[in-house]
């Protein structure tokens, strides 16, 4: 290594020219502090340095190391530090031989440096050079950095993105969620801490099922009123959605097969199968609950179904008659082929024996005909018989509440023993009930003599047709529609009930339904703006189960509520809830 000089500071002489605005000026001798140091350029172009030291040397001579400089001692090697022994001589020392020099150990050179690497500070070959082994070399371990490379941007520790992906819990005690949670199925867990519910998966028969436990060991499993796991063993597969009968029981379970309203033996259906069924397989049954996306194209939204008694498990809108055996299985909200909608409630099964022995009458009378068999189905031909009771001999009428004896009397002392009147009151048709009279078949010749509208007998089998039996004494059904209002007042004294708004224009607060409910009367309200939203409020009879009253309306779509009332609470509690897609 050739000598090293220290940098001159230059300047201008008198008769040099100045540097302007960095730009070098051509010169042809450059003086630097005297007239004995200067740079000038040689006849062969090169560049020529002069002091009163060294004297004349070329750019090369100087780059060569003529000239003198500082010498280099033993044999230095690729990253050895150099040190000087003298005033011109630089020896090279390795890394060990600089800590002897300065009397360090590798724990004080990683205090005093942190720049560079610290493991053996030489240039880091891999990143596992990098790793913190010691807190003294204050770096982070990759583990710890690989936490923060997962935090997004700008994130803090209330961010809920970043709070649900590590899993923890936000500072309100809430654990966010963005899409959903999964739950593996596993044993009971044992019970929780006082005032804390345990949620968790359980098997059943294959099937997961969600339930919690509470800080008393009692397990509730969600939706098991409402849904719940059959064995089919039927002997053949079952479809759905079908209604079906418990048959017998396998363990805790119920055995199903299909239900039909022709007999006994094949009812009541306890539910509608929600999956088709293998033989000898397990599956789930609706009981009461919302059955979504099924085809329901060959019913009506409000058509209520029964078991049918023409074929095993299907579903109709027609009741069957006695001596079939008749029984609702809900209500169908939504009729589509393939997002319709049935809200499921399996009552009780009834059979119409009662109602059966109402009969039906001919259309239009046997003229001149007054009697006939007590089997036979006919009505009265009153110009025919306009004497005595129709369908009867003549004077045979008696007041049931008298004991008399009937003899060979004549028509004035029947009369007189049956305690009627003698003679009837011309032109009077009707009178209380309490009275004691006789007709006048001349004044009346139509209809049931002493009453008004149209009367069917007791005895006979007859069948009505045509006909709209309403009730507010919870036997059948009452039907109410309204155009609008801010008060809707449904009724709720039938056994079921359908209230109906068309276009509603104004905010309305349900009252609550008239009449005397019956435990188990059903409600269905159907809803409908008038092309604005509208506020809803309920009163407190009302009441929500899994999902929560509706508070406004969503414009021009059809809503469906259904309810089931609670006497237990006296509550209607919604059961089921649907809109317009």
């Amino acid at each position: 290594m050739g000598k090293i000089y220290p940098h001159p500071q230059w300047k201008d002489t008198g008769d040099s020219k100045e540097t302007i605005d960095d730009e070098p000026a051509l010169v042809t001798k450059l003086e630097v502090g005297d007239t004995s140091t200067h740079i000038t350029k040689d006849g062969d172009g090169n560049m020529v340095f002069t002091d009163a030291v060294t004297g004349e040397l070329t750019l090369a001579e100087l780059e060569g190391g003529g000239g003198g400089g500082v010498d280099t001692s033993g044999t230095p090697v690729d990253n050895d530090y150099a040190k000087f022994t003298d005033v011109d001589t630089i020896e090279g020392r390795s890394y060990t031989e600089v800590k002897q020099d300065l009397s360090l150990e590798d724990s004080d050179i990683n205090t005093l440096i942190t720049a560079t690497k610290l493991d053996d500070l030489t240039a880091p070959d891999d990143t596992a050079d990098l790793d913190a082994t010691d807190a003294l070399h204050g770096l982070m371990s990759k583990a710890d950095k690989g936490k923060l490379d997962g935090i997004e941007a700008g994130a803090d520790q209330t961010d809920a993105t970043n709070v649900a992906a590590a899993g923890a819990v936000m500072a309100d005690g809430s654990v966010p969620v963005t899409a959903y949670v999964d739950i593996t199925e596993a044993a009971e867990p044992d019970a929780p801490a006082a005032n804390n519910l345990r949620l968790h998966a359980l098997d059943e028969n294959g099937f997961s099922i969600l339930a919690y436990k509470d800080s008393e060991g009692m397990v509730r499993k969600f939706v098991k009123d409402a849904v719940f796991i059959v064995y089919n063993d039927s002997g053949d597969a079952i479809a759905a959605p079908r209604a079906v009968y418990a048959s017998g029981s396998t363990g805790t379970v119920p055995t199903i097969a299909l239900a039909k309203a022709d007999s006994s033996d094949t009812m009541p259906a306890i539910g509608v199968t929600l999956e088709s069924i293998a033989n000898g397989a397990y599956g789930r049954i609706m009981q009461v609950g919302l059955l979504e996306d099924v085809n329901t194209l060959a019913f009506t939204s409000g058509d209520i179904l029964y078991v049918s008694a023409a074929t095993a498990g299907m579903p109709t809108d027609t009741p069957p008659a006695y001596p079939n055996i008749r029984q609702e299985l809900g209500t169908v909200l939504v009729d589509s082929e393939t997002v319709g909608s049935i809200q499921i409630i399996a009552r009780t099964a009834f059979d119409d024996s009662l109602i059966s022995i109402v009969p039906s009458l001919e259309g239009s009378p046997t003229e001149d005909l007054a009697t006939k068999a007590p089997t036979s189905e006919w009505a009265f031909d009153h110009d025919a018989a306009t004497t005595g009771v129709h369908g009867a001999g003549a004077e045979t009428l008696l007041n049931t509440g008298d004991v008399g004896t009937m003899a060979a009397e004549t028509a004035t002392d029947y009369l007189a023993i049956a305690n009627l009147e003698n003679p009837p009151t011309e032109d009077e048709t009707t009178k209380a009930p309490t009275s004691e009279w006789a007709f006048d078949h001349n004044a009346a010749t139509t209809g049931i003599h002493g009453v008004t509208g149209t009367i069917v007998g007791t005895s006979d089998s007859q069948v009505l047709t045509n006909k709209t039996v309403i009730s507010t004494t919870n036997t059948v059904e009452e039907i109410s529609t309204v155009a609008s209002s801010a008060t809707p007042a449904p009724t709720g004294g039938s056994l079921r009930n359908f209230y109906t708004i068309t276009a509603l224009a104004a905010a309305a607060e349900f009252a609550a339904p008239s009449g005397t409910p019956a435990n188990a009367n059903k409600l269905i309200i159907r809803i409908k703006d008038n092309g604005t939203a509208r506020a809803l409020t309920w009163n407190a009879i009302y009441r929500a189960m899994e999902f929560a009253l509706p508070t406004t309306t969503v414009i021009s779509k059809t809503m469906y509520l259904g309810f089931i009332y609670n006497s237990a609470d006296s509550k209607w509690d919604m059961v089921a809830i649907n809109e317009e897609a």
